[in-house]
Parts: structure tokens; C-alpha cells; sequence
């Protein structure tokens, strides 16, 4: 079961120092380093097979939040990171899957898409787990999921 608190409730309480908003820093950041952020992950040598499909999806699409999203899975794959292990895809066949999956998850972004949907097509759902625990569902897009769970992980405990 996912929690009830609005995205804008969280992202509103985390500020970075000089109370700049997150979500707003986060996304400017992103796209004013983006076009470098490419060139770099194209140069690299010994291109992975992960490096190549996100590339394929980041050149198909001319969505913003799409080319926000390869630029954050290829920036995983550039640190010789999976970066399924940081954003899980799911295929929209059976939720019971997903959910057992999930319990497994220490953090992580979930996104769930029809079985035949292309990968610059709107997802079903996106979410955020924290610790097995599904904390916020219908999240818009993943760099905002990012944004979010980042916000998370920031907010102190009191």
C-alpha cells in the first residue's frame, strides 16, 4: 500500500542549503549539464549493451522527461553501475510479481509499463520503495522520482 503524501509535500520540506527548492535545482542541473553528460557516456570506451539501448531510447525521443531519464539510467551505466538496480522495470502482467520483487527492495524507483508499450511510451506507474515498503505510487517520471526519493534520503530524522 502506498503512502499518501503528496510528492509537492515532500519535495516542499527538502531544501538544499540556501533554501532552493529541490525539484526545481535538481531538474535545472540536469538539463544544464545533460548535453555534456552525453557526450562523456558516448565517448566512453567499451560500450555496454545497457549504454547502447538507453542511447537508442534517448535518440527516438524528443520528450524531455524521457531524455531526463536516459541521461539518469546512462549516467548509472557510465559508473559501472545496473542501473535496474536503482530504477526496476516491470512489465504490466501480473501484480503479484511486482510486489514480491519490491519487498526485496532496500530503495530503489519502480516503473511499470504495458507488455508490448515501447520504451518513449507513458508508463502505467511509477513509484518509490524505501526499505520494502512502497512509499509513494503515480509518481510523474522518473527524474522525478529521482527528485523525490533524493528528497527523501535528505529529509532528517527528528
Amino acid at each position: 500500500m502506498a503512502c499518501t503524501v503528496p510528492t509537492e509535500g515532500v519535495l516542499g520540506q527538502c531544501r538544499v542549503p540556501k533554501a532552493v527548492p529541490l525539484k526545481e535545482r535538481f531538474m535545472a542541473q540536469l538539463d544544464l549539464h545533460s548535453s555534456q553528460l552525453i557526450r562523456v557516456i558516448r565517448a566512453k570506451g567499451g560500450a555496454t549493451h545497457q549504454k547502447i539501448d538507453i542511447m537508442d531510447t534517448l535518440d527516438q525521443s524528443d520528450a524531455i522527461e524521457v531524455k531526463r531519464e536516459c541521461i539518469l539510467r546512462s549516467l548509472c551505466a557510465y559508473l559501472n553501475e545496473d542501473s535496474g538496480k536503482l530504477i526496476k522495470k516491470y512489465v504490466d502482467i501480473d501484480g503479484n510479481d511486482c510486489q514480491e520483487e519490491m519487498l526485496k527492495m532496500v530503495l530503489g524507483i519502480f516503473v511499470v509499463r504495458h507488455e508490448r508499450a515501447e520504451p518513449t511510451h507513458d508508463p502505467e506507474d511509477i513509484g518509490i520503495v524505501l526499505e520494502g515498503l512502497e512509499v509513494l505510487s503515480e509518481v510523474r517520471s522518473v527524474p522525478f522520482a529521482v527528485a523525490v526519493l533524493l528528497g527523501l534520503i535528505y529529509i532528517p530524522s527528528t
